[in-house]
């Protein structure tokens, strides 16, 4: 079925009303009998006469409920939260039994049991028992008092009750039972809970001599919940105990009871008489034989139980235990989906506990660290190459991306730590749900609490940042303050080799579970490496929230951030940063099909490094990227394919909360003189040194990538994009939007709202400004009326078709021109001269770069652009003043389009235009115009002309007939947008040239400028 089918969203309120009600026989109630009875009726229009009916309907309303009802009660009886303030009816839930797996890990406590009595044969029995009764009890010992109030009742009656009893159907020796016994599990069971079933006749009419009850004893039967300390469930057919009951029989299946003194009397031969069906859902016994003893062992590793461990019927001693373990650690990805997933955190939880506890077994300490984590690896491999299980757009499980989130934590310490310590100081083993012991709802409800310290690897989930010291930035790059190297930790961490800054000392003979992983992580080979590293993102995830609870239990807070980690899981984060980089190039060279992997890949690490900030040493963090980058250069890459790469990563490490921060983007250098207007004499008095250094910050320089190491990065990419020739400008266009967002999130940062403080994020971007000037000799600007939508295409002929023709500019772009005041032939030169080609920019790629340009000079410091103006070369302030040019011409404003005119203009504008198009190539003389005649003449009209090859997809055309899909408002709000932006753009144009014009003016140079720019086309009005 279709994924739509299962959203309740959509399910519409529905009602089945049963009017007709059959009666059947009492000897006729099995499954076959109704199915024949169907049937029946089915074939005949009418009922048959032998079919009597009852009168009575059935109404069944079913509707989706949209807000969370008041008063509602889990399938435990529970109160869920809101909680009714009046005493009104609650609302039950019903758990659901699907005829298909449902893959939802066990996230609650649940530990439900349901008996199923299905038929009872007493054909054979020569007494008068025909009405048949079944009295359900469960039981944690043989003595009467030991009843359990554990069954739910019905909604009329108590919520808890001993025993119920199954409907009676009369006169009937072979009763079949539709009856749902439901049962809440206790926590902790032994081998003596059973249940219990005592049969009765139910006397209609009192005889004479008999007086009291109605009941007449029949026979017990029981059924042992355990078996092998199993939790038996399926398919039961138990013989029928007459008298009295056996001592110790729960302790025995009914079919395997000893014999006993006097000898058992058993109803016809200790024949099995009753079937019933035993059902469980249940969040503490697993329904999967590898789950089961996996969790067995666990468990008697733990101390939990004595040797010999029983397993069915396998004795298990002590000094097999470890070969048993690992035999059940390797077979845990070998269990069945559905069980391996509700049981998943489980699962996790004890592996994770293995990686990072030696494990003492007779005398002789066992590392089950390598085998866990390469089951870990093994069931991460599983979960994502199932088919059945849900990924995200990155290609992440859903399941492992919420455990990450929500349920992990730190193992618990070893207990030899535990005893050592103070009382209340480390947290014990109980604070878990164990693995065969007690649990309640609001236990584990605590736990997943306490365990949301989260990663901020996803962006789309709101995460909890630790405060950042930013007094520390400044000395991130330098080689100077103290440094307290972490001891180098191996298996063990003596207490004497490490003294935390807190005052607390390390517990000892404790492993850290972030170092252990990691080196793992570095240790592992073949097939387990490869999956390791093909779902990085997971074990990346797993690093980083382990490390970050590390660091909020110990309180290392005011800790030295490159004192927080050891020397040795430093340099394991290093060969773990080479070694997915290496993976990421092997990838991009040899396996061309799996691009899409890589860059899942390249994303992870990214995040990796996004999270590693706000926890390490910001400088080792920084010599990782430029690892990264040399890395990546070095191999042979093509190269729009290694700076998409490279760009995607330093977007990612760009979107930090701390990126101004970690940019220095304070300690820029000094700002121009205070005076507004400096003469000649001054600037003439002043160091020629001065004016290089001036010119020197709108440059890329190597300095300006030392001191600004993340921008120096992404705008050195940018540089490379632009110079560069890629299908469709894609690289040009994922460089100018990672800038472009950039700038966008420091807009709408409440932290750069003053506006010296913009000013100081403006001179982090100024060789911005630079690369955008030496982009306008060989990038085509391309202008488009953006009421009709933004071209997408730097096609020629897409230009053709993009703009109104009775326009006279949009004829000139037709032309080759696509700003009215230079000449495309001018910049061709221009670019024939430097040796580079022209590069066509789709039109919301040109419109984001100049926004970009527009953004750095409307808030980068007004005395720096006045004494860069005055510095700049002749040549270079004629490109500038093409770029503003370009601007005004990019952002002007085309008015306001009617909505009501919408639909009836387009097409005919859309008509005219290929009219006026057509006949331009009519007109032609040559092989185009004479092709053209060939096929249609002068005369065909617009109705014959279906067969000429119009590209509507990607032309006015199309776009123009799609705006008929948008409302007034929707064109009222994007006509007062673009008016806003045409204000904006042209504002800051003129604060530009009254700046320039100022300076030139005072420097004497104002009519050599002029006469420039028109020696080199641009007319001034």
């Amino acid at each position: 079925m279709e994924e739509a089918c299962y959203n309740v969203h959509t399910f519409k309120p529905a009602t089945i009303t049963i009017t007709t009600i059959f009666k059947q026989e009492g000897d006729r109630l099995s499954d076959e009998d109704l199915l024949k009875f169907l049937a029946d009726i089915k074939k005949t229009s009418t009922p048959q006469r032998r079919i009597k009916t009852i009168p009575g309907c059935i109404k069944l309303d079913m509707s989706p409920v949209h807000d969370t009802p008041q008063a509602c009660l889990s399938t435990e009886l529970i109160p869920l939260i809101p909680v009714a303030e009046k005493n009104i009816r609650p609302i039950k839930e019903v758990l659901e039994f699907p005829s298909s797996e449902v893959y939802v890990p066990h996230n609650i406590y649940r530990n439900l049991l349901f008996v199923y009595p299905q038929r009872l044969n007493f054909v054979n029995r020569l007494t008068s028992a025909r009405n048949i009764t079944i009295k359900i009890q469960f039981m944690s010992g043989e003595d009467p008092s030991c009843i359990l109030p554990v069954i739910f009742g019905k909604s009329s009656g108590p919520e808890l009750l001993q025993e119920v009893y199954t409907p009676v159907t009369y006169h009937n020796k072979s009763p079949d039972f539709y009856e749902e016994v439901k049962l809440s599990l206790p926590a902790r069971l032994t081998e003596r809970h059973h249940l219990l079933f005592t049969f009765y006749h139910i006397s209609c009419q009192q005889k004479q001599n008999q007086s009291g009850n109605c009941e007449t004893l029949i026979g017990y039967s029981w059924l042992p919940i355990l078996n092998c300390d199993r939790l038996q469930t399926g398919q039961f057919c138990l013989p029928i105990v007459l008298e009295r009951l056996p001592l110790n029989y729960s302790l025995h299946t009914p079919e395997k009871l000893p014999p006993q003194v006097p000898p058992v009397k058993w109803m016809e031969s200790h024949k099995g008489l009753f079937n019933l069906e035993i059902q469980a859902v249940s969040s503490v016994h697993p329904q999967d034989n590898h789950l089961e003893r996996f969790f067995t062992l666990c468990h008697a590793l733990e101390g939990g139980t004595t040797f010999p461990v029983r397993i069915r019927d396998e004795k298990i001693p002590e000094n097999k235990l470890e070969h048993e373990l690992k035999l059940s650690i390797i077979s845990l990805s070998s269990s069945n989906l559905e069980p391996l997933v509700l049981f998943l955190h489980r699962v996790l939880d004890k592996l994770f506990t293995l990686i990072m506890q030696p494990m003492v077994i007779a005398g002789q300490t066992a590392n089950l660290a390598q085998i866990a984590f390469e089951s870990v690896v093994s069931i991460v491999n599983s979960l994502h190459n199932s088919q059945e299980l849900f990924r995200d757009q990155l290609g992440r499980n859903i399941l492992l991306a919420t455990y990450l989130y929500w349920v992990f934590r730190l193992p618990d310490p070893p207990r030899d730590s535990q005893n050592a310590g103070p009382a209340g100081s480390v947290p014990s083993s109980d604070s878990r749900y164990m693995t065969i012991g007690p649990a309640t709802a609001a236990r584990v409800g605590s736990m997943l609490l306490q365990s949301r310290i989260r990663s901020s690897s996803n962006p789309d989930i709101p995460a909890q940042q630790a405060s950042d010291e930013d007094a520390e930035i400044t000395g991130i790059l330098s080689a100077t303050g103290h440094n307290y190297p972490g001891s180098r930790v191996s298996t063990y961490v003596e207490a004497s080799n490490f003294q935390n800054f807190a005052g607390n000392t390390r517990p000892s003979n404790r492993k850290q579970f972030h170092e252990e992983l990691a080196l793992q992580m570095v240790v592992s080979t073949g097939v387990c490496r490869e999956n390791a590293y093909k779902y990085a993102w997971f074990f990346f995830e797993l690093l980083v929230k382990s490390m970050a609870q590390q660091v909020s239990q110990l309180d290392r807070y005011s800790v030295p951030r490159r004192s927080r980690f050891s020397d040795r899981f430093k340099d394991d984060i290093t060969t773990i940063v080479s070694v997915v980089t290496a993976e990421i190039c092997t990838i991009l060279v040899k396996q061309q099909k799996e691009v899409e992997q890589a860059e899942k890949i390249n994303i992870s690490l990214a995040f990796f490094l996004y999270d590693l900030l706000s926890l390490m040493d910001r400088g080792f963090v920084f010599q990782l990227v430029r690892n990264y980058c040399n890395q990546m250069s070095a191999k042979s890459v093509s190269m729009p394919t290694l700076i998409s790469m490279r760009l995607e990563f330093l977007r990612i490490l760009c979107s930090h909360e701390h990126y101004l921060n970690l940019s220095l983007f304070f300690s820029s250098p000094a700002s121009a003189p205070a005076s507004p207007c400096p003469s000649i004499s001054s600037q003439s008095s002043g160091s020629y040194q001065e004016h290089l250094r001036i010119l020197a910050l709108f440059d890329l320089s190597q300095e300006f990538k030392q001191q600004h190491y993340l921008t120096g990065l992404l705008l050195t990419e940018l540089s490379a994009a632009l110079d560069m020739e890629s299908e469709g400008g894609k690289v040009q266009r994922r460089a100018i939007n990672a800038i472009y967002s950039l700038l966008c999130s420091h807009d709408l940062d409440d932290r750069c709202v003053k506006s010296e403080v913009r000013a100081k994020v403006a001179a982090l971007y100024l060789p911005l400004v630079g690369i955008i000037i030496e982009s306008t000799n060989y990038l085509d600007f391309t202008v488009s009326d953006t009421r009709a939508g933004k071209n997408k295409a730097g096609d020629s002929e897409d230009d053709l078709e993009n703009v109104p023709p009775i326009n006279q500019s949009v004829a000139m772009a037709i032309a080759g021109n696509p700003f009215n005041t230079l000449g495309r032939n001018v910049l061709i030169s221009m670019a024939s001269l430097q040796g580079k080609s022209v590069a066509t920019l789709a039109a919301d790629t040109s419109r984001h770069l100049l926004v970009c340009f527009l953004w750095v000079m409307k808030n980068a410091d007004r005395n720096l652009i006045q004494r860069w103006t005055v510095d700049m070369p002749p040549s270079q302030l004629n490109k500038l003043l093409e770029l503003l040019t370009i601007c005004v011409s990019c952002f002007e404003y085309r008015g306001k389009q009617s909505s009501d005119k919408v639909s009836t203009q387009a097409l005919q504008k859309s008509q005219q235009a290929k009219l006026q198009l057509e006949e331009a190539l009519l007109r032609g003389m040559g092989a185009r115009g004479e092709m053209m005649k060939r096929v249609g003449g002068m005369d065909r009209t617009v109705g014959q002309r279906e067969n000429l090859r119009w590209r509507k997809d990607l032309t006015q055309w199309r776009q123009t007939n799609d705006k008929q899909d948008k409302t007034k408002a929707e064109l009222d709000q994007e006509a007062l947008i673009n008016g806003n932006l045409a204000t904006e753009a042209n504002l800051i144009v003129l604060d530009l040239l009254e700046t320039i014009i100022q300076v030139t003016l005072n420097a004497g140079i104002l009519y050599d400028l002029l006469s420039n720019l028109n020696h080199h086309g641009v007319k001034l009005d």
